[in-house]
């Protein structure tokens, strides 16, 4: 992350540079939530495709489902993770709500 090289010569320039580092791990933690968004809907798609698609490519339908699957979890990790490198808690609760809420909802629509 480019804000870690910033200038930190006085106080000024460190309190800068903090705030630089905090805006990019919020970004950091918004672009998996997007990818969870995403893969949310390919998953939607393809078990679509599962139930009404070619009987021939019905295969190509789950087994793009299982991968949008693991794009699904993998991005809920890595929301998590950068999460650990934040200090606002209001945008630790907001952020891990959302993240839960969309797994949660993905989660009970596969058990139907």
């Amino acid at each position: 992350m480019n804000a870690y090289h910033l200038p930190q010569k006085n106080d000024k320039q460190k309190k800068h540079q903090d705030q630089m580092i905090e805006l990019a791990i919020k970004n950091a933690c918004k672009i998996p939530l997007h990818v969870i968004e995403l893969s949310y809907q390919a998953l939607t798609l393809c078990r679509e495709m599962e139930k009404k698609g070619n009987q021939n490519s019905r295969s190509d339908a789950s087994v793009g489902a299982r991968m949008a699957q693991a794009a699904i979890k993998g991005a809920a990790d890595n929301a998590k993770i950068n999460l650990k490198s934040t200090t606002d808690i209001t945008f630790i609760e907001k952020m891990t709500k959302r993240v839960d809420t969309l797994l949660e909802k993905i989660e009970k629509e596969q058990e139907h």
